[in-house]
């Protein structure tokens, strides 16, 4: 069974939104691959980060879209409902949080994919022992090969989130 319709100023107070993207990432969804290929040189991987890029930011919104979901079926089946359906609260609250911690790892995949295509990574020089995600894979490389710039910071600085960890806790659990 669905919920039924929960007022915005409801919802807003039942939890905090995850972070929007910003304006800068809208842009992104501008790109266009095939022109962005005729700035570039024939065997260059750029012009494959905009299409990674756009689905990192699909499937981001996608898990917040998931996240909101989790806490509006739980309000709606244990609040609204009488009586209360606390079956259906746990049913659809754990169903869309799976989906949620499924797309936030999706997403990050995504967006290595982008990082990669962008730096002219070459995939054979990633490094393949014991490690499974592209995620892990690129920070080590980047850690190694390039430790002093931004975005490996910027990828030390998320893979050491506490959010970012209880969400792929979650994830390898599931």
């Amino acid at each position: 069974m669905s919920r039924g319709e929960i007022d915005e100023s409801v919802l807003a107070k039942l939890f905090q939104q995850p972070p929007r993207l910003s304006p800068r990432c809208l842009k992104v969804m501008e790109l266009i691959p095939d022109l962005i290929s005729i700035a570039c040189p024939p065997d260059s991987t750029i012009p494959i980060a905009a299409p990674c890029f756009t689905d990192a930011i699909h499937t981001f919104n996608g898990a917040r879209f998931a996240l909101r979901e989790s806490h509006a079926h739980h309000y709606w089946h244990t609040e609204r409902r009488n009586p209360p359906d606390l079956l259906a609260a746990n049913f659809f609250g754990v169903f869309f949080a799976d989906d949620c911690a499924l797309r936030a790892y999706a997403a990050g995949e995504h967006l290595s994919s982008a990082i990669i295509a962008m730096l002219g990574i070459r995939p054979e020089t990633l490094p393949q022992k014991r490690r499974v995600s592209l995620q892990s894979k690129l920070a080590n490389w980047l850690q190694k090969n390039n430790p002093k710039a931004l975005i490996t910071s910027k990828v030390k600085e998320l893979g050491k989130s506490g959010d970012w960890q209880k969400v792929m806790e979650y994830r390898n659990r599931w």
